[in-house]
C-alpha cells in the first residue's frame, strides 16, 4: 500500500517494531500510518500499517483495523494485495502487507493522463474479477478508487485496502449511525442516501474508475464535496467520447449502465460486468 503524509515521531528509521525493522514512511491515512519495513526473521520487505495512536482506545476502530486483515485472509486471489500478519505491539495494532513494487493507479493517471484503451479495459476486467471473488466470499470493498489500485511491475493490476470493507457474513463491525463511508468522487447514490451497500455499490465505483482511466478524470467534479455528492445522486452520466473520439458509441452505453443511479439497473454482478466489457 502506498500513501503520503508527514512522518510521525514515534517510529524512526532503523527502529524495531515487534518483528519488523522500520525503513521509511510511505504515508498516512485516516486509520494510521504506513511504513516500508523488513520482517527480520525472513528478511523480506513489507508495508507495515500501524493504527494511529489516537485510535488505540477506540474499540470500533480497533475492530475495523483487525477486520481488514481477516477479510483479506478469507479470500485468495492473485490480484489482491496479500495481508501477511495482524498483531499487537506495545498496545498498538499493526497489519503487515506485501510491499507492492510499482505505483498506485491515481499516480499513474496523474503522471501519464488517460490510459490506452486496452490498458483501461485490463484495469476494469482484473478489478471486476477480484470483486467477484470478494463478493462470493460475502465481502464488499466499499472504497474502490485509483488510490487503492496498484499498477505493479511484476503482477499487473492489484486491488488493495479493505479498511472500509463490509463483512456481509458478520455484524462484528458496524458503521456508526450517520456516518457516510467512502470517497465522494467514487460513491454510489445509495451510499450517499444512507441505503444499504450491495455488490452493485462496488460496481458503481468500478464504473467511475473505468471512466477515469479512459478520460483522465472522473465523470463528476465539483468545487465542494456537497455538490459532488449531489451530482452522484442526480446528474446525468456524461459521454466519454469528447475526450476519446476514437471510441465507439458502445463505450457510452456500457458506462451509463455501470453508473445507473438505481442499483437494480446496473450490471447484476462483477462477472457480468467483465463479460459485457
Amino acid at each position: 500500500m502506498t500513501l503520503h503524509g508527514e512522518q510521525p515521531e514515534e517510529l524512526m528509521p532503523g527502529s524495531l517494531f515487534g518483528a519488523y525493522r522500520i525503513h521509511r514512511l510511505l504515508g498516512a491515512g485516516g486509520m494510521g500510518v504506513v511504513y516500508e519495513a523488513s520482517q527480520v526473521s525472513l528478511q523480506r520487505l513489507v508495508a507495515l500499517k500501524v493504527l494511529a495512536p489516537e485510535l488505540t482506545g477506540d474499540e470500533q476502530s480497533r475492530k475495523r483495523f483487525v477486520q481488514e486483515g481477516r477479510l483479506a485472509a478469507r479470500v485468495s486471489h492473485p490480484n489482491l494485495v496479500r495481508v501477511l500478519e495482524v498483531a499487537e505491539v506495545g498496545g498498538r495494532l499493526m497489519l503487515a502487507h506485501e510491499l507492492v513494487v510499482g505505483e498506485t493507479l491515481d499516480r499513474r493517471l496523474a503522471r501519464c493522463g488517460p490510459l490506452p484503451v486496452r490498458e483501461a479495459i485490463e484495469v476494469a476486467e482484473v478489478t471486476a474479477d477480484v470483486l467477484a471473488t470478494l463478493h462470493d466470499a460475502g465481502i464488499l470493498h466499499r472504497d474502490l478508487k485509483p488510490a487503492n489500485l496498484f499498477v505493479s511491475s511484476d503482477r499487473g493490476i492489484l486491488v488493495g485496502d479493505l479498511g472500509l470493507a463490509k463483512d456481509q457474513l458478520s455484524c462484528a463491525v458496524k458503521t456508526r449511525a450517520g456516518n457516510i463511508l467512502g470517497t465522494p468522487a467514487y460513491m454510489a447514490p445509495e451510499s450517499i442516501q444512507g441505503r444499504m451497500a450491495t455488490p452493485a455499490t462496488d460496481l458503481y465505483a468500478l464504473g467511475i474508475v473505468f471512466f477515469e482511466c479512459l478520460a483522465g478524470h472522473p465523470p463528476f467534479s465539483a468545487a465542494g464535496a456537497g455538490e459532488l455528492l449531489r451530482m452522484q445522486v442526480s446528474a446525468a452520466v456524461p459521454s466519454v467520447r469528447p475526450m476519446r473520439p476514437e471510441l465507439p458509441a458502445e463505450f457510452d452505453v456500457f458506462l451509463k449502465k455501470a453508473l445507473a443511479k438505481d442499483p437494480a439497473e446496473r450490471f447484476p454482478s462483477a462477472t457480468v460486468f467483465s463479460r459485457e466489457l
